[in-house]
């Protein structure tokens, strides 16, 4: 006689399911029900499992992938900030380059002064240029964007401040003055001024030390006779200005 093991069924139930021999014939129907109830509960089991505990198991054994319907996860990330490459802080003249790195294969947006600029496609070395910016009269402010191909934007480069200044530096000779004659023993002169900006100074050929109120002050050797004395001053914008005055110099005790 067979025994009843509670509602779940295994293998061996199946096969005495299945045996129809000294069956009637409501025995057989009542027979066939629970082969039908007995095959959908398994379909039903063996789905949730395999919707629940397969991906991992599949995962852990390299069959099914936990991640199967994840797309790229580095296609998912933005790019870096592009970089620029030594952008000048003034310039005199209104139509600049730029350089600069990223990484391959973006496209980087250049905004200046707040709307988008130009677009350029970084190489397979993640360099990219822009040709012939117009920068407008005084200030001008700039970064960049990059832009991968997913469509993923970085966040904005380091914002570079760029100054349009055309003016030459004025200089100004204190001392000696021009046409003057300078007598001590030293066969030494010092000359001193000052420029009305920031500026890299050089007296003949020498630099000179610019103080915080953009005054200067050289000694430079001479030989007695004739001086020429030239005074050349460059701002950060690139613009130069000279000025040359002459004096003798005499080798005198006083």
């Amino acid at each position: 006689m067979r025994t009843r093991r509670g509602k779940r069924h295994n293998i061996s139930d199946l096969l005495d399911l299945l045996s129809t021999r000294d069956l009637t014939e409501k025995q057989l129907r009542d027979r066939l029900v629970k082969i039908i109830t007995l095959t959908i509960g398994t379909i039903v089991v063996v789905f949730i499992s395999l919707t629940i505990l397969g991906p991992k198991f599949g995962g852990l054994l390299g069959i099914i992938s936990i991640h199967r319907n994840d797309k790229d996860e580095f296609a998912q990330l933005p790019p870096a900030a592009p970089t620029f490459a030594d952008l000048p802080s003034a310039s005199n003249s209104n139509i600049i380059n730029i350089n600069g790195y990223a990484e391959p294969g973006t496209t980087i947006k250049l905004f200046v002064n707040g709307p988008e600029k130009a677009t350029a496609l970084t190489d397979k070395e993640g360099l990219f240029s822009f040709i012939n910016i117009e920068l407008s009269k005084g200030n001008n402010t700039i970064f960049a964007k990059a832009v991968n191909k997913e469509g993923k934007e970085s966040e904005n480069s380091q914002i570079v401040n760029i100054s349009l200044d055309d003016k030459k530096p004025e200089i100004e000779i204190s001392s000696p003055k021009d046409t003057s004659v300078v007598k001590n023993l030293d066969k030494r002169i010092v000359v001193t001024g000052k420029v009305t900006k920031p500026s890299t100074v050089r007296i003949n050929d020498r630099l000179a030390i610019l103080g915080s109120d953009l005054s200067f002050e050289i000694l430079i050797g001479v030989e007695e006779g004739e001086v020429k004395i030239k005074v050349e001053a460059v701002d950060d914008a690139g613009n130069k200005a000279e000025k040359t005055i002459t004096v003798t110099y005499v080798k005198n005790s006083f």
